[in-house]
C-alpha cells in the first residue's frame, strides 16, 4: 500500500472568487475506492478499523492540500478509472463522506448541509475529492 504522503504530493489548492465571497477549492486523491457490495459483506469490526484509517488518511491528504479548518460546503466526489455501476460507487462513498465529517471539514452530509456531486473519469486510479471552502 503506497504511503499517505505520496498521494499529498497530488494535492492542490486554488482560490476562486464567486459572487464577491472568496472561495478556496482544495483538491486531494484518495488511493482506492471501496463498494458498497464490499462494504455490506464486511464484518462490523473490520469496517470500524478502515473506517478510522479513512478518517485519519482524509485528514492528512486535506491538511496538506492546505485545508485549514474551513466549512467546505460543497463537495465533488470523482471515482478515477472505477469500474463499479452508479449505485455501487455512490453508496462505496459514505466511508469517505463520514471521514468528512468526523474530521469536521463538513458540516454534515445530508444535502440540506453541502452541494454533493459525483463524477467519473476513465483515466486514473483511485478517488479524488474535490473541496470547496469559503474564506
Amino acid at each position: 500500500m503506497k504511503t499517505v504522503s505520496h498521494f499529498a504530493e497530488s494535492a492542490t489548492k486554488k482560490n476562486i472568487l464567486k459572487n464577491n465571497a472568496e472561495f478556496k477549492m482544495i483538491t486531494f486523491t484518495l488511493p482506492k475506492s471501496v463498494s458498497l457490495n464490499t462494504l455490506l459483506r464486511q464484518h462490523w469490526s473490520k469496517r470500524s478499523r478502515e473506517q478510522k484509517q479513512m478518517n485519519d488518511t482524509v485528514f492528512a491528504l486535506a491538511w496538506a492540500a492546505g485545508w485549514r479548518r474551513e466549512q467546505c460546503r460543497r463537495v465533488k466526489i470523482i471515482f478515477l478509472g472505477s469500474r463499479m455501476d452508479y449505485d455501487n460507487a455512490i453508496g462505496g462513498s459514505k466511508p469517505i463522506l463520514d471521514a468528512l465529517w468526523r474530521n469536521d471539514i463538513i458540516p454534515g452530509d445530508s444535502p440540506k448541509q453541502i452541494g454533493l456531486e459525483y463524477a467519473f473519469e476513465d483515466e486514473g486510479e483511485g478517488v479524488r475529492i474535490e473541496l470547496e471552502a469559503t474564506i
